[in-house]
C-alpha cells in the first residue's frame, strides 16, 4: 500500500525595527520597521535597558508600518530598548523582531547671536551659537545655511557639518547692504539627538565704501586705446596662533595673537597702513609684514617710563630687516590710553624711510 504525506511548513517572519537615534520624549516619536506582507496591527514593546524591567507595550491597529509612540510615554535621560510583533491580515502574530537600543533625551536649548528682523551694518558678521542641554549630552556636529532672500534663495554660505571641538562660532563674509537673508542652524549630538533654530530672518544695511587713487593715463596714440593704471592692491594677513577672533563682527582679537602680512607684500616700495585698536598691553605686536627674500617689518606697541620724562609713556617701535641689517624707528610719545580708548596708528614709508604716529 502506497501513502501520500502531505507536509505543511508554517514560517513565520520577522519584522525588521530599523534602528533609532535618540529623541525627546515629551513628544511623539514613530519607530518604523519592515515587513514582507500586509499587516493589520503592531505591538510595541520598551523596556529599560539596565534592568530589562518592561515600561511600555501596546498594540496599534494600523496596516501603516510604523508605531506611533505617544507623547510623554518616556523618560528622558534613560537608555531603552525596544522590540515589536506585527499581527497579518488573518491576525497571526510575528516572531519577535530585533531589539534595538535607543536614548532619550531633553530638547537641547539653542541660540544665535541675531534676533529676526535685525539689521546688520556690515559686510562679515561672527555668527555665535550656543548649545545646551539638561542631560549633558554632548554636541557632535552643527551646520550653518544662509540664503538670499534677494537671489532666489540662493545659499550665499553653507558651513557644511563642522564638529563641536572647532568651537561653535563662524565668521560669514560676502553680506551684500540691501539684501535679506535668512539664517538655518542645524545641531546633531554624539547619539543621534537632531535639533535645529528656527529660520531668522536679518537684513544687511550699510554705506558702501570707495575707493580713491591716484589714477595713471597713456594715450596710445597708435593704437588708437588708452591704459589707465592705478597704483592699489591687496594684501593678505593671517593670525599667527590660528583662527581669528572676532568682537561683534568689528573688531579682530589680538591681545594674545598677532597678524603677519605675506602674501602680496611688497616692502622694496612706498605705502602707508593705518590701524585703530584698543585695549593695548605693554610690549604688544601690532602688526608683522614679511616677504620671500626675508626682509621683514615688525611694529611693537611698547610702554615704558624714561628717566629724561619721569613719567611712563606710551610709543611705537618699528623695526625693518633687510640683508641682515635692521633699522629701528620709534615714534611720537603719548600718554598710556585707557583700555577703552581707540588709538590710531599710522606707519608709512616713502622714499626709503619710515615715519610713525600715534594718537
Amino acid at each position: 500500500m502506497k501513502y501520500i504525506i502531505i507536509l505543511r511548513v508554517v514560517i513565520k517572519i520577522k519584522p525588521i525595527l530599523k534602528p533609532q537615534n535618540a529623541f525627546d520624549a515629551t513628544k511623539e516619536h514613530e519607530f518604523e520597521f519592515s515587513y514582507p506582507s500586509i499587516i493589520s496591527k503592531s505591538k510595541l514593546i520598551v523596556y529599560t535597558n539596565s534592568n530589562g524591567k518592561t515600561v511600555y507595550e501596546q498594540t496599534q491597529t494600523s496596516s501603516k508600518k510604523a508605531y506611533v509612540l505617544p507623547a510623554k510615554t518616556l523618560s528622558n535621560g534613560t537608555y531603552y530598548s525596544a522590540k515589536i510583533y506585527v499581527y497579518d491580515a488573518s491576525g497571526k502574530i510575528s516572531e519577535e523582531s530585533n531589539h534595538i537600543d535607543f536614548y532619550c533625551y531633553s530638547a537641547p536649548i539653542l541660540s544665535i547671536n541675531i534676533t529676526p528682523n535685525q539689521v546688520i551694518a556690515y559686510a562679515s558678521y561672527l555668527l555665535q551659537l550656543s548649545y545646551l542641554q539638561r542631560e549633558k549630552e554632548l554636541l557632535n556636529t552643527y551646520s550653518i545655511l544662509i540664503k538670499d532672500n534677494n537671489a532666489n534663495d540662493k545659499t550665499l554660505f553653507d558651513s557644511g557639518a563642522r564638529y563641536a571641538m572647532q568651537g561653535l562660532d563662524i565668521m560669514v563674509t560676502g553680506l551684500e547692504s540691501g539684501h535679506s537673508y535668512t539664517a538655518y542652524v542645524y545641531f546633531d549630538t554624539v547619539n543621534g539627538l537632531h535639533a535645529e533654530i528656527e529660520p531668522v530672518t536679518f537684513s544687511v544695511e550699510y554705506s558702501s565704501p570707495y575707493l580713491s587713487a591716484l589714477l595713471l593715463g597713456q594715450n596710445n596714440k597708435c593704437e588708437g586705446t588708452v591704459s589707465i593704471t592705478f597704483n592699489i592692491h591687496s594684501i593678505i594677513g593671517e593670525t599667527e596662533n590660528g583662527d581669528a577672533i572676532y568682537i561683534n563682527g568689528e573688531k579682530i582679537d589680538l591681545r594674545n595673537d598677532k597678524v603677519v602680512f605675506s602674501e602680496g607684500v611688497n616692502l622694496a616700495g612706498d605705502y602707508t597702513i593705518q590701524i585703530d585698536c584698543s585695549d593695548l598691553n605693554g610690549c604688544t605686536t601690532i602688526m608683522e609684514m614679511k616677504n620671500s627674500n626675508g626682509d621683514r617689518v615688525t611694529v611693537e606697541y611698547m610702554e615704558d617710563t624714561f628717566s629724561n620724562i619721569g613719567v611712563k609713556k606710551a610709543y611705537l617701535e618699528l623695526k625693518a630687516y633687510h640683508s641682515g641689517v635692521c633699522y629701528d624707528k620709534l615714534s611720537n610719545f603719548i600718554d598710556p590710553p585707557s583700555s577703552s580708548q581707540m588709538v590710531h596708528i599710522w606707519i608709512r614709508k616713502f622714499n626709503n624711510l619710515y615715519d610713525l604716529k600715534l594718537q
